[in-house]
This record gives structure tokens, sequence and C-alpha cells, in this order.
């Protein structure tokens, strides 16, 4: 059984991660040379039968998937649907978002196939509940995320969570309630639960993180208390993962082995004869029961599936008196969420679960326990003998907490580009006193609250004085010592060598195998150091939607031109795209920010980029609202400075230019030899014909590398500029479908014909140019050349009109073989 999960993770591994699938004779070989393998070598059967499983469950997700994509003819367009509210509905600083399933499309001329959508409602929002259905008009889209190294890939959670589309709802005014919520929804069940919570009285701050340990609902915690969660490596003990199921079972299983003695006890004294009566069965199945329970008002996450499966493994195996190892049912808990959805493989969730439990089984199995001299040692210097095995617990406890920390930092660099350092001394504390005391207590809160509404109150004021104690020990932590630091992995090649060398790390020693994990962690090691090269620079054009953040990396100095606009009201490009690339590339500071003007899509994100990175020296076209410790300059042609052997000048605007907060964009021309680069803002035809003027000639032309002014305009990019720059790279930044239809045909028709290669942001994401004295090192990379991946395709409604006339299989095999090639990528 453990070679056939092996196979199949590491299957499904490899296959997720092709950029495109061999051809079909190839495929057709290659799967009947590993039957006959298997025929013939008997052990190669498991790990055989393990890839065939992958290939199959992954081949039936994506095609799912694929039969409920958005028409291209659907996309952004009102539609009026029948819909019924799925999930229980989360209120964001006047937003309420909800996870429906479509019933049916009242003005569609085309079958709408989405089953799941996700759908934000922004104004005039009333009162929704978990179960009812509603009538709505609504604008879909194909789920997308922006497409940077680093970013969050938005694409891949809405797959793994079965949604087709997102959207919006469009008019508040034609919405109607068809029929309320006839029947208890395991939503509904969760959202009574959460207005139950909420109404008591005394609800304070921390109401967020009581509903997130009672019934799942993270939509509550406020940023800074997730800020601080992350940053001490406690996040996960305020979301409801497998510790919560299996601290519910034991106490479970505690209350149903009490309440049999005692009523053992009773039937005794009153004289009947059942006392010899064997309760454990029923207190296994009663354990589980209420496990199962708690990981349903959980939401059943990837999480609490692990661990209830696992549980139900291990019950069935006590009941029938067998010990089961632990890393088979851990084996069997995989398998088993492979079936229920095999595109579990792509969730970062699934890898921090088991992941955590794997290393745990593998820390318990006695690498790190203290060895016996150790605990003679305890065992004498204790002055009882309970002291001694306290002391020895704990001695224990702590060693595990540290390896653990230890162990998952390359899990948490690889996906989050961070590293806590006090994780093992915050989880030291934290992990005990919410297993031991807040969890209980917050669901004593919600039973009782269903029987008595004053008792409840007294429990929830205990359970927030309990999480405030905790939260006030971990801001301790945070201000004491440096608690978050930047560390990333640069590729799969070294992360594979770091958890190898956490493995040697953690093995026994008298393996001997711990002095080879300095050289494996090399590679990593110096990625994080920050050394990079001087007779070089690049210049990244970061994807972030309809908007523009360029990074110039220039020897160890960064120049940020423009931070993009914003993912939500708190939540910016800057943190989203840009913080997680600079992580990514190895890089810690930001010495210069250059806010082109003061348009959201351009500024939204300037604070977060101050606070954040102390002593930045601030560029902009008019005075920014920023905190007053920062250092802003108003720009102006004629400004000079140098990182290394590279040259910076603003050659626009003058003092004394009139026009719009667009033309009076900064205008950046970063160069080096005879290679010129011009960062160009929002400027349109009259600051072009400044430049004109101001140029007699283009003493700064020809250019090699700019960004399309105002994203590809027809107000922009006139052809005498276009004449006078005679660009051969030119990157529109622009938002994928954007309502402005930037950039526009007839200006990338101008550049085309003056001989320019256009890059796109859009269709390609992030764009990376590597320069020297004399123009480009290497060919462009955009982040669709280095992360394609085969069923990238799939979820993209451009690629499905280049074989709109093949039959739906041979549809996905062309999509999954020649990938986004058939969109014109």
């Amino acid at each position: 059984m453990r070679q056939f999960a092996s196979a199949w993770l590491l299957s499904s591994v490899c296959i997720v991660n092709l950029s495109g699938l061999p051809s079909t004779p190839i495929s057709i070989g290659f799967f009947v040379f590993i039957v006959l393998f298997a025929l013939k070598v008997r052990l190669s059967r498991p790990w055989v039968a393990g890839f065939l499983f992958a290939v199959l469950t992954l081949s039936i997700g994506f095609l799912q998937l694929a039969s409920h994509q958005l028409k291209q003819d659907q996309i952004s367009k009102d539609l009026t649907l029948t819909v019924q509210i799925h999930s229980v509905p989360e209120r964001h600083s006047g937003r309420l978002s909800f996870v429906a399933k479509v019933r049916s499309c009242l003005d569609c001329e085309d079958t709408l196939h989405v089953g799941k959508v996700r759908l934000s409602w922004y104004e005039q929002v009333p009162h929704v509940f978990a179960g009812e259905i509603w009538q709505l008009k609504v604008r879909l889209k194909p789920p997308s995320s922006q497409r940077n190294a680093g970013s969050f890939d938005a694409v891949a959670w809405h797959w793994v969570k079965g949604l087709h589309a997102r959207g919006y709802v469009r008019d508040s005014a034609s919405s109607i309630r068809l029929a309320k919520s006839t029947h208890s929804t395991l939503a509904s069940v969760r959202q009574k639960a959460q207005n139950r919570l909420q109404s008591l009285p005394g609800e304070d701050e921390y109401i967020g993180l009581v509903l997130g340990l009672a019934v799942g609902i993270k939509a509550y915690l406020s940023e800074a208390q997730w800020e601080l969660l992350r940053s001490t490596g406690t996040a996960h003990l305020l979301a409801i993962s497998g510790l919560h199921v299996g601290l519910v079972a034991a106490w479970a299983l505690v209350f149903c082995r009490t309440l049999f003695r005692v009523m053992l006890s009773l039937g005794r004294v009153a004289g009947y004869g059942f006392y010899a009566f064997d309760s454990r069965a029923i207190c296994l199945v009663f354990s589980l029961a209420c496990a199962i329970a708690y990981a349903a008002l959980a939401g059943f996450e990837l999480p609490t599936q692990r661990a209830v499966i696992m549980l139900g493994v291990w019950v069935v195996a006590a009941i029938r008196f067998r010990f089961l190892p632990p890393f088979a049912a851990l084996c069997l808990a995989m398998i088993a969420v492979f079936f229920v959805n095999a595109l579990n493989i792509l969730s970062v969730g699934f890898w921090l679960s088991f992941g955590t439990v794997a290393i745990l089984f593998f820390l318990q199995k006695g690498h790190v326990q203290p060895s016996d001299a150790e605990y003679d040692q305890v065992k004498q210097t204790a002055m009882r003998r309970i002291v001694s095995r306290f002391a020895y617990k704990l001695l224990s406890m702590a060693r595990t907490h540290v390896l653990l920390g230890i162990a998952l930092v390359p899990i948490t660099a690889w996906f989050f580009q961070s590293g806590s350092l006090v994780a093992p001394l915050a989880n030291l504390v934290a992990v005990p006193w919410v297993a031991m005391l807040s969890v209980p207590l917050a669901l004593a809160t919600l039973v009782v609250s269903v029987f008595s509404h004053s008792l409840a109150t007294y429990l929830l004021a205990a359970t927030q004085a309990s999480l405030q104690a905790l939260m006030r020990f971990l801001e301790l932590l945070q201000n004491s010592m440096i608690s978050d630091v930047a560390l990333t992995i640069p590729g799969p090649f070294a992360l594979c060598l770091v958890l190898i060398a956490i493995l040697f790390l953690l093995a026994p020693r008298a393996i001997g195998v711990r002095m080879f994990a300095i050289p494996l962690l090399l590679p990593a090691a110096l990625h994080n150091v920050g050394w990079h090269a001087n007779d070089t620079f690049e210049v990244h054009m970061l994807d972030v939607g309809q908007g523009l953040a360029v990074l110039v990396f220039a020897g160890e100095h960064t120049l940020l031109f423009d931070t993009g606009g914003k993912v939500s009201p708190s939540l910016s490009m800057f943190d989203a795209v840009v913080v997680p690339f600079l992580k990514s590339s190895g890089r810690r500071k930001i010495d210069t920010l250059v806010i082109s003007h003061g348009d959201e899509d351009h500024s939204f994100g300037a604070a977060d980029a101050v606070r954040q990175y102390s002593g930045v020296t601030v560029y902009s076209s008019a005075s920014l609202d920023l905190p007053a410790e920062s250092k802003q300059t108003l720009c102006a042609a004629g400004q000079h400075w140098q990182f290394e052997d590279v040259n910076f000048a603003f050659i626009h605007p003058t003092l004394t230019d009139p026009g719009s907060d667009n033309n009076r964009s900064c205008v950046l021309l970063v160069y080096k030899g005879n290679t010129r680069v011009l960062l160009t803002g929002d400027i349109e035809a009259d600051a072009e014909d400044a430049l004109i003027s101001r140029a007699q000639g283009g003493p700064f032309a020809p250019i090699t590398l700019m960004s399309a002014p105002h994203h590809g305009s027809r107000t922009s990019s006139t052809q005498a500029f276009i004449d006078l720059l005679q660009p051969k790279h030119v990157v529109f930044a622009a938002g994928q479908r954007n309502r402005y239809g930037f950039p526009h045909i007839e200006v990338q028709l101008r550049y085309k014909m003056g001989g320019a290669i256009l890059h796109n942001t859009a269709s390609q994401g992030a764009i990376s140019f590597e320069l020297g004295s004399d123009g480009l090192i290497r060919q462009p990379s955009s982040w669709w050349t280095t992360n394609r991946r085969f069923w990238h395709g799939i979820a993209n409604p451009d690629c499905w009109q280049n074989v709109a006339s093949q039959s739906f299989i041979l549809k996905q095999l062309a999509l999954s073989q020649k990938g986004q090639t058939l969109c014109g990528k």
C-alpha cells in the first residue's frame, strides 16, 4: 500500500507539472510498455498501479472541469441566473461574497455549463442565507490570477474548490429571492452557528478567532491578527485542522469512557448484572462520530478530511484489535483524498497537512527522543518521579517542536517565501493552550448557546479572554525578536536538495549522513544571501492586471516603478505581487520608488511600500499621501543618479509643463552603454509631443525596451513618437479582458510596422529582460515560458475557439498536448 500511495503521489506531481502531454503514439507506446513490464516484474506492480490510478483520476478531474467552462460569448456578459447559495456568505467591508450553485440561466443563447461560481455583491446587499434560491443578474469570468513568480495561484485554488467561474452581481434592484432555505444544508447549519455566536453580547475583536475555532469561518479575522499568526508560525492553530479534530475525538472518547464507568458503577450498586459489558467499540465509534461532526462544522476542508479518514482507519483497526502503523494510515488517507478529488495535488493545504503529519510521524519514530543518558540525568536530578516524567515529556515536546519548525522551513519558504524564527517557541506554548483551553471553551460556548443564552455569554467571555492572552504572548514574541524572515527556494531542484538535507539532519546520528546536509543546503543558502552580478541589470514587467509595476535590479540595488493597483480594498498589488516577486528573486529591499502619477492602478500600494521598506527614496509627479517619515521628491527632467554602472534619469516632466495628471507622469530613462530602457507611465499624445520637441533628434534613442504609454491606449503612442524612439521591445501592461480594450489593435500595428517585438502581460504574465551594455543578454522570458502547464489551456476559453470543430475528447487532447500555443502564446 505504501508503494502504491507513493507512486500515485509522485506520478500526480510529475503529471501536473508537465508543460504539455506527449503525442498520442508516444503515450500509447509508454502505457503498453509499463503494463508489459508490470506483468513481467512482480515487484513493480504497486508502482505501475499507482501511476495508472494517477493518470485515470487526474484525467477524470480535468475532464469534469473542462465540461464546466464558460464559453467565449458568455464572458463578461449580463446573465440572469437562478442560483442556490452553496456556502456561508462572508462580509468584507461592504462586500458580500459567497459560492453559488447555478440551477439555470434564463437568457443564455447557449447552454451554460458552469456548476459552481464564486460571486461578489457590492451594493445594496440584502441579508443572504445559505441554502436560499435567488434570481440574480451577474457577469462571469473564468478563474484567473496574476502570473508572477511567488504570486498566489488563484486558478489552481478555484479548481481545487470545484469552482468554475467567478463574477459579481450586476443589478441589486433586479435581484429576487425565489425561496428561503427549505432544508438544513451543511452551509446553513454553519451559518446558524455563526449567527448564534455573533448574537451573544460581549463579543469583541476576538470573535473572529472564536468563529475560526468553532465553525471554521475565518473571514472575520482582522488583517493584523492574520499577520501576527503568520509571522509567528501559528496560523494553523486558529483554523480547524487535524489537531482540532483529533482533540475533539480524544475529548469525546474520554467523556464516553467516563460515562460508561459511571453507569457501570451505578449498575453494580443497583444490583444489575451488566458490569461486564464491553463499551470499547461504542466509545471508539462515538469519538469518531464527534470528530466527523466537528469536521462537518468546519466545512470538511482538506486537513479535516485527512484527519477524519485517518481516525476512521484507526478506529476500525482498534475495534478489530489490530495495530495499524501511522504511515499506513496516512497513505490510506491520501488515497481516499485523491479518490475524492485528484486535483487536491494542486492545493497548498494538501502539502501542509500531509507534510506536517508525515514529519511528526518521522520525528516520533525514535529519531528525536532524548537519549537514555539524558533521561537518567533528568530523573536523578528530579526530586520526585512525577517531576522526572514531566521533565522528560517537556524535553521531548520541546525537541519535537524545534525540529518540526526546522523541517517546515523549506515548505513555508517554497509556498510563502518566508519563515518564522519564533515558530518553535510560539507553538510550544500555543499548541497546548489552544488544544486544552481555547478549543474546548469555543465548542462549549457553541453547544451551550443552544440551551442557555446567559451561560453562553460567560463562556464566550472566557474564550475571548483565553485568545486575548495568547495573542498578547504572540505579540511579545513578535516584538522581542525577529519573527518573520524572507526565505525563498530558487527552484524545484534546490527544493529537492533542501528536503534531502532536512532528512539527513533529522536522521539518527548513528547513520552518519548529517555531514552531507551542509553542501545540499548551499544552493538555497547562496540564493538567500543576496549576491547579485554587477555586469548586467534586469528589468521585470510584472503582471498586476490593469496597472503598472516594473522592477529594475542593478547589482545590489532595486528600483520599483509604480506599484500597481489593488486586489481588494484592503490588499494592494504591491503586497500580493511585488513583495512575493522580490522575495522569490532573493531581494530584501527597495532603494528607490518611482510613482509616475496618482492614478490608483499605478499608486495604490505606495504607502505599503514605504511602511515595509523604511528609508526608500520616493519620486512622484505630485505629492502623495504617504507616512510622514517618507522621503518624497517631485520628479523633474534632468534629475539623475547611478546604481553601480547603471544610470537613471528623468526626462519628463519639466517643472513648467502643463497638462493632465496622465501627461505629467514621470518618465524614467534607464541606460548603460548603448542600452536604453524607457518607463513611460500614462503619458498621452501631448506629453509625447513635448518629449519630441525637447529631444531634437532623440539623444536617448533608439530604445532597447520600453513600457507602452498608457497601457496601449489610442491616445498615446503616436507615429512621430514611435519614429523617434525606434523601440526594439515594447511591453503592454494590461489586464486580462480589460474593459478598455487595451492594447488597441492600431497601436499594436504602429509598433509592429516600426519593427518592434511586442509583449503583453495580459497574455504572458510577468516578462523579464536581462540587459548589458549592448542590449539583451538573452531572449526575454515570461511566466508562461517558465511556468506553463498543460492544463492551463483547459481553463482558458481563448484556446477553445481554435479547436471548436473537434469533439470534446479531441479538444482536451489537443489542448493538453499543444497547451497555450493554441492561444498564440
